[in-house]
């Protein structure tokens, strides 16, 4: 005998639920994506996508912006694939010396998406530290420069230190600190 599909783990005889749990299905599914508009959004995209009518890059896009908004803010939700919405960066010499950062590819998700070349126009946002809010964005290597104030006015960094940054609003804001 086979459990429901709703992950429950009870047995049903011969169907995929039990009575209403492809409601809860649905609503796990809902919440998952962050509501019945945005499972709408996915599912038009992958259609589109399959069809032909979009492409892999604009797909991707659209399903890491939409994942990216239900990750919420530092207050203890996780983000996709249970990471920390803290963003822990080891510096290296180079960091120190160009003054930017450089992402991890595991993080580029919960950025907007890379500049593909300079003559496209950057997806800025912006990352506050020190009382200063930057305008910045992710280039080519994975960087994100504009932040030559911020390594000014913490001089004390060197190779190996740890900065951190604070998702504060998704593809929008984020915060940069030290400690």
């Amino acid at each position: 005998m086979e459990n429901c599909k709703c992950n429950c783990g009870k047995p049903v005889n011969g169907n995929d639920f039990l009575p209403g749990h492809d409601q809860r299905l649905r609503v796990q599914l809902e919440n998952e994506v962050g509501g019945l508009l945005a499972l709408r959004d996915i599912v038009h995209a992958a259609k589109k996508y399959s069809g032909g009518e979009m492409g892999a890059e604009q797909f991707e896009n659209l399903v890491r912006r939409i994942f990216s908004i239900v990750i919420g803010h530092p207050e203890g939700k996780k983000i996709p694939g249970g990471l920390d919405p803290s963003i822990e960066l080891r510096l290296s010499k180079d960091n120190i010396r160009g003054k930017y950062l450089t992402i991890p590819r595991k993080y580029l998700n919960l950025f907007p998406p890379k500049t593909p070349s300079k003559k496209h126009e950057p997806k800025l946002f912006i990352i506050d530290s020190d009382g200063k809010s930057y305008k910045t964005h992710i280039e080519g290597g994975n960087r994100m420069p504009r932040i030559v104030e911020f390594f000014d006015k913490n001089k004390q960094l060197k190779e190996g230190d740890k900065v951190y940054i604070d998702i504060i609003a998704p593809m929008e804001r984020y915060r940069l600190r030290t400690k």
